[in-house]
């Protein structure tokens, strides 16, 4: 038995660097590059969910500062977090931390916001409170997936999932996959590797479709 499996339904417009408007295909986008934009101009693909600088060389913010450690991309432009470490200094060297944590500003009204500590998982918390002060959301990468059909979770890439042994419940083995990138369908012990790939592509994107 083959299985179905759903994948993202995001539709893509096109950008033509140094022209206004956008496209709907990317065909049609290169044809307009082609007559008006000149050698120099790029096909850049957006979202309408996405937040784009449309000036003479558009980026995606979300593309732009994805895995940036100082920079958080927002629908009301981007915002900086530090790591900010109080130190006590005597001849000019550190002889006391009295106090170590995250900081962020809410791009709008710039108030500062401060979590306890500088603990890792803290880290999204204070950046999630700097963000709801004036209703500025995060921008996620253009090619971003959230709730994967296929994995269930969150990542970049139509085909960029988890695989199943870092799954939550972990899946087993003892199921029938399918794999979403080329096709191939069989039991769960034909998996490749420690991870749970598939054996034809070696994709991750492989989900349950029937138990056994």
């Amino acid at each position: 038995m083959t299985g179905e499996i759903e994948t993202s339904t995001d539709q893509y417009r096109y950008v033509v660097t140094g022209l206004p408007g956008s496209d709907d295909t990317r065909h049609e986008a290169i044809g307009r590059r082609a007559k008006h934009g000149g050698d120099a101009a790029k096909v850049v693909p957006v979202l309408d969910r996405c937040l784009t600088r449309l000036h003479r060389y558009p980026e995606h913010i979300g593309d732009k500062y994805w895995n940036d450690r100082q920079r958080v991309p927002t629908t009301n432009g981007v915002t900086s977090i530090e790591h900010v470490d109080v130190v006590r200094r005597r001849n000019g060297k550190v002889t006391d931390r009295i106090e170590q944590y995250w900081e962020v500003e809410c791009p709008v009204c710039i108030q500062t916001y401060r979590s306890d500590t500088d603990a890792e998982e803290e880290r999204p918390d204070v950046i999630d409170e700097a963000l709801a002060c004036c209703d500025s959301e995060w921008v996620p990468p253009s090619d971003w997936v959230e709730d994967c059909s296929i994995c269930g979770g969150d990542h970049r890439g139509e085909y960029g999932c988890r695989p199943p042994a870092a799954r939550e419940p972990f899946p087993g083995v003892d199921e029938r996959f399918a794999c979403a990138r080329c096709d191939w369908d069989g039991h769960g012990e034909s998996l490749q590797g420690p991870e749970g790939e598939c054996p034809d592509c070696n994709s991750a994107a492989v989900a349950v479709v029937s138990s056994q």
